[in-house]
């Protein structure tokens, strides 16, 4: 197993204070001037605009899932004279975090940064672990430049976190049996909570596929001994009936030490009698003493507190992360499965998606692993290489690469992390009265940027490029029909997408 990650900073000068409010529920805060001050230091954001005046902006995707790392550009200002200078970056919020080498502990994250001088540029990635609130939030990133005579100067900047949690029904469901828990492991009504939100956080992310029903007891599971080895399984029937994927979970006292997991190799999913390249069923095993270890298991833990759940071997596992992977494993990636097991003799999984967003084909190993790919968006290592990120260590999660590549082995898929622009009918307004409505935005990297693509809106109102509100006194009655446009600060801004959309006049 991988060493605790290298870098822990503290710092012994002076801790910062930093606070996350809520502010409500929106989908973009309106860029008002910032009332945080930056001596010493200047930043850009992805898309090479100050951050000074409105602040950073991150995202907390709809779903449980590895948020996007906003690129961060640090250099110094005419301010700072004397080099080299050190800037140490810190939060009073365990939820955010640095790319490596950074530090998180309780007291937050902290990252120390170098301008060797005046010409010096450094990247710095920022992000926030996922919450299931739907709450915006604020927040202030802390500074402190040292220069080379130890002149100490301070800021802050303001931070804008976008919550898109929206919490829908899914329309996948994956289904949890603990019947042939011989071991007893999941009596345990908390480990059974646990084991529920992984495989629903799974499932929020598969669309309807119109799959038939399974009736009870005519779908086989592979289920391994409780207390022998890996080598050996027994089929048994699973008691239920669902439409959707069931998992059979128990426990395992066996020499490996190791949870597992796989697909049923006994049937496929059908749609209306037409047979899918997709399993009905998977198993998970977990080793009731530890994961690698005979420490046991991490109780449930808060989303403030997902760097306790580092998974190393001189630490508890924690069971989300190890049943969130097997999961995973018995939904897709297993050989059972007719495209994962091409991808794996080819040595990569393809599809159009995964191309376009990753640039390359994900390289697949023999055991069906993802073999040292990161996630682009969030920079987590993806499966079978959580420990492979530039990250800190922390909870295992689903990443959009995750996502792409179950997309790739055969299922329909919701792309909630997908920039996208909210279609509902505008508000109608009337002559001579004044109007506002503010378009919304989803997905992608904010802050965003609105335009007009094609048509006109009514005489008397106007688009902010900034807050996508459309406001003014309407000139002339009728209806109007025109197509707007959303770009998001992405570095290259290639994420774009537009709507077309119809307000009346009375």
């Amino acid at each position: 197993m991988k060493k605790p990650f290298a870098g822990r900073l503290k710092q012994s000068f002076f801790y910062f204070i930093v606070a996350l409010l809520p502010i409500g529920r929106s989908t973009m805060l309106a860029q008002s001037p910032s009332d945080s001050a930056t001596p010493g230091l200047a930043v850009l954001d992805a898309a090479g605009n100050s951050v000074e005046a409105r602040g950073i902006a991150l995202v907390d995707w709809d779903g449980y899932i590895a948020n996007p790392a906003v690129k961060l550009t640090f250099s110094p200002t005419a301010e700072i004279t004397r080099f080299p200078a050190t800037v140490t970056l810190s939060a009073k919020e365990p939820r955010m975090y640095f790319d490596l080498p950074s530090a998180i502990d309780a007291d937050g994250p902290s990252k120390t940064i170098t301008f060797a001088n005046a010409r010096s540029k450094v990247v710095v990635y920022l992000s926030i672990f996922p919450d299931r609130e739907g709450k915006d939030e604020r927040a202030l990133l802390h500074y402190q430049i040292v220069d080379a005579d130890g002149t100490a100067r301070d800021g802050s900047i303001n931070v804008h976190v976008f919550d898109q949690d929206e919490n829908r029904p899914s329309t996948f469901k994956v289904y949890t049996d603990f019947s042939y828990d011989e071991a007893g492991f999941f009596k345990d009504p908390e480990r059974r909570q646990i084991v529920q939100q992984a495989a629903d956080d799974w499932a929020y992310f598969i669309d309807d596929m119109d799959l038939d029903l399974v009736p009870a007891f005519s779908e086989k599971v592979n289920i391994f001994p409780s207390s022998t080895d890996f080598s050996n399984s027994t089929l048994k029937s699973a008691p239920v009936s669902y439409k959707g994927f069931l998992v059979e979970l128990y426990g395992v006292d066996l020499p490996e030490l190791r949870s597992g997991g796989s697909a049923s190799n006994q049937s496929f999913q059908t749609s209306r009698g037409v047979k899918l390249p997709l399993r009905r069923s998977g198993n998970v095993a977990i080793e009731t003493k530890g994961n690698y270890n005979t420490l046991g298991w991490l109780p449930t833990i808060k989303d403030s507190e997902w760097w306790k759940a580092d998974n190393l071997s001189e630490h508890p596992a924690d069971l989300y992360s190890i049943v969130h992977r097997q999961i995973e494993l018995s939904l897709g990636f297993s050989p059972d499965y007719p495209k994962a097991n091409s991808a794996r003799n080819r040595g990569h999984i393809q599809s159009p998606e995964l191309l376009a967003y990753h640039k390359q084909y994900p390289k697949v190993d023999s055991s069906n692993q993802l073999t040292g790919e990161i996630d682009d968006a969030s920079l987590h290592g993806v499966f079978g290489s959580e420990y492979k990120g530039k990250t800190p260590e922390g909870r295992w999660l689903i990443t959009k690469l995750d996502v792409l590549c179950l997309e790739a082995i055969g299922y329909k898929i919701r792309h909630t992390f997908d920039l996208s622009i909210k279609t509902d009918p505008l508000a109608a307004g009337h002559l001579h009265i004044p109007y506002a409505t503010t378009l919304q935005g989803k997905g992608g990297l904010p802050w965003y940027i609105w335009s007009m693509e094609s048509g006109a809106l009514p005489g008397g109102l106007v688009l902010d490029a900034d807050t996508g509100v459309i406001s003014g006194q309407p000139a002339k009655a009728g209806s109007y029909t025109f197509t707007v446009r959303l770009t998001d600060s992405s570095e290259k801004k290639t994420s774009v997408v537009s709507a077309p959309l119809t307000m009346v006049i009375h």
